[in-house]
């Protein structure tokens, strides 16, 4: 995925602008990073600059959109996280797990190595099933060129023998999250839809949050319909030149697909 390298500035000072208009952002600024996919920000970036009201609807999306930015840069330094790890990923790819103690939320932003992207949508499929989808989905499958690599940060990685569910609790100190967000950008954003449906298992109490941007498709129609049943909030964001959510081919459209363009969301 082509990275557009100025974004990220300029999102966020639209991000300050609405905020003293709205409520107070946990993230208020960023450093200037690399950008998420060139089409479907620049997109965002005209929605929000030609808009002067927020909805909810883009104001999560934004914020999804700060964290995913977050884990391209590699750098928090400028957020005001309570606590956070970034993680590597057996593809390369990164994930920032990270804690916000005032809304009792975990994060989890995603990104994908190049590789492992141009695997995940390659015409060549080899389905496979969960390990966490419980018995209502469990005949559910998934592209195994993006699982396989998720499972494994469940598990833990190089630096951390506990797993992901250990680490959120690790950093939450204790408390169970009230919310989970997950979201990433391309493959990362595929690694984002196992998250949330991982997450919604997991802590069923938490509301989760799946924000996507010009995420690949994942997996069979049961799995599709296991994301309906169990995410409480899902916006898979993109524009109609992006080709990544048609892809693999073989695989059904995500059911939600908005896409973001001039002035519209539809």
């Amino acid at each position: 995925m082509q990275i557009n390298a100025g974004w990220a500035t300029l999102l966020l000072l639209s991000l300050m602008k609405f905020a003293t208009a709205h409520r107070q952002l946990t993230q208020s600024t960023a450093p200037p990073s690399p950008g998420t996919g060139q089409s479907i920000t620049q997109d965002l970036l005209d929605v929000l600059a030609k808009n002067q009201s927020i909805g909810p609807q883009l104001y999560k999306t934004v914020e999804a959109a700060v964290y995913t930015t977050l884990v391209y840069a590699n750098n928090t330094n400028s957020v005001p996280l309570d606590d956070y790890m970034i993680l590597p990923l057996s593809d390369g790819g990164q994930v920032l797990v990270a804690w916000v103690d005032n809304s009792t939320t975990a994060v989890l932003a995603w990104r994908a190595a190049d590789n492992a992207t141009e695997a995940m949508t390659s015409s060549s499929v080899q389905m496979a099933a969960t390990s966490f989808l419980g018995n209502d989905f469990a005949n559910a499958v998934v592209n195994n060129a993006t699982l396989d690599p998720f499972q494994k940060a469940l598990q833990g990685t190089s630096n951390s023998s506990q797993d992901l569910a250990m680490t959120i609790m690790q950093l939450s100190n204790g408390p169970f999250p009230r919310r989970v967000l997950c979201t990433g950008a391309g493959g990362g954003g595929a690694y984002a839809t196992l998250c949330a449906v991982w997450a919604a298992v997991t802590f069923p109490l938490a509301q989760v949050r799946h924000i996507t941007f010009g995420a690949p498709a994942v997996g069979d129609e049961l799995f599709s319909w296991s994301l309906q049943q169990l995410v409480d909030l899902s916006y898979m964001w993109s524009t109609p030149g992006d080709t990544l959510p048609t892809l693999p081919v073989v695989l059904p459209l995500p059911n939600v697909l908005t896409y973001l363009q001039d002035n519209d969301t539809r």
